[in-house]
C-alpha cells in the first residue's frame, strides 16, 4: 500500500501537462493525417484538480475514412470516477452487400457512405450510458424482382429512401445494460409500399374507368344513334299526320264556305221567291 503526502500548492509526484502526437499522410497506403494530444498524466488528480484527457483525431483518404475523432476523459478528482467517452466518423465509404436474396427478390446495395457518432459515460466502474447515432447517406441500391410490378414497387420504395438512420441508446449497470435499437428503415419501408401500392391502385382505377368510359362511349354512341333514327323516323310520322291533318282542314274548311255559300243562294232564292209572291198577291189585291 502506498501512502503520499502532500502540501498545499504541491505537485503530485508525476505530472505530464501535455504530450502531443502528428503524423502527415505520404505515399503508404495505410498512412493518415493524424493529430492527437493527451493532457494532464499525473498520478494525483486530485491534488492538480484536472482530469486526464486524450484526443486523437485526422483522416484516412486511402482509406476513404474522413473526420474521425476519439476522446477520452478520465475524472478521479470525484467520489466515483467519471469516464467520458466520444468517437466519431463524418464519413467512411462501406461496400456493397446483399440483403435478401430468392429466386424471385434481391435486395442488396452495391454502396453508400456512412457516418457514425458514439458517446458516453461509465460511472463508478459500472454504471454506463451510451449513445450511437449511425447515418448511411449515397446508398446505391441493387433491387429487383422477376415480376413486373412488384419490380416497379420494389425501385420506386428504395429511391425514396435517401438516408437510413440507425440508432442504439443503452442505460444501466455491468452486465445489464438494456439496449433500445430505432432505425427509420422500417418505417420507411411501410410508408414507401403503402404509397406504391396505393399508387398502382389508383392506376389500375383510372385505367378501369378509362375503359369503362370508352365503352359507355360506344354505347351511348349507338343508343344515340337508335334514338336519333328513331327521332327522325317520329318526326317523319309527325310531319306526315300534320300535313293529312292540314289537308283535312283545308277540305274541311271548303265545305264549310262551299255550305256558306250554297246557303246563301238558297236563302237568296226563297227570299226572292217570298219577295215576288209577296208582288204577286199584292197585285192581285189591286186588281193589277
Amino acid at each position: 500500500m502506498s501512502y503520499e503526502f502532500g502540501r498545499p500548492n504541491s505537485y503530485p509526484l508525476v505530472w505530464i501537462k501535455r504530450t502531443a502526437v502528428s503524423s502527415q499522410a505520404g505515399l503508404t497506403p495505410d498512412a493518415g493525417n493524424i493529430k492527437g494530444e493527451i493532457l494532464d498524466i499525473t498520478t494525483h488528480q486530485k491534488l492538480i484538480g484536472k482530469p486526464t484527457v486524450a484526443s486523437l483525431s485526422g483522416d484516412f483518404p486511402s482509406k476513404e475514412i474522413m473526420g474521425f475523432l476519439v476522446r477520452l476523459s478520465l475524472d478521479n478528482t470525484k467520489p466515483d470516477s467519471i469516464v467520458d467517452y466520444r468517437f466519431k466518423v463524418d464519413s467512411y465509404s462501406i461496400e456493397g452487400k446483399e440483403l435478401v436474396q430468392s429466386p424471385d427478390v434481391q435486395i442488396a446495395f452495391n454502396k453508400a457512405k456512412g457516418s457514425i457518432g458514439i458517446e458516453g459515460k461509465l460511472v463508478g466502474l459500472k454504471n454506463i450510458t451510451v449513445n450511437m447515432d449511425n447515418k448511411f447517406t449515397q446508398i446505391e441500391y441493387a433491387v429487383g424482382s422477376k415480376n413486373e410490378i412488384a419490380d416497379q414497387i420494389l425501385k420506386a420504395v428504395f429511391a425514396g429512401i435517401p438516408v437510413v438512420t440507425l440508432t442504439v441508446d443503452g442505460q444501466g449497470t455491468f452486465p445489464n445494460v438494456p439496449l433500445s435499437i430505432n432505425s427509420n428503415l422500417g418505417p420507411e419501408l411501410q410508408k414507401g409500399f403503402e404509397k406504391q401500392i396505393q399508387a398502382k391502385i389508383d392506376e389500375a382505377r383510372k385505367k378501369i374507368e378509362a375503359y369503362v368510359n370508352e365503352e359507355i362511349g360506344k354505347q351511348r354512341a349507338r343508343v344515340e344513334a337508335e334514338i336519333n333514327k328513331l327521332r327522325g323516323d317520329l318526326d317523319k310520322e309527325i310531319k306526315k299526320a300534320e300535313t293529312q291533318l292540314n289537308e283535312q282542314k283545308k277540305q274541311a274548311e271548303a265545305r264549310v264556305n262551299q255550305a256558306k255559300k250554297d246557303a246563301e243562294n238558297q236563302g237568296k232564292k226563297q227570299l226572292e221567291k217570298e219577295g215576288q209572291k209577296a208582288v204577286d198577291e199584292l197585285k192581285k189585291r189591286f186588281g193589277l
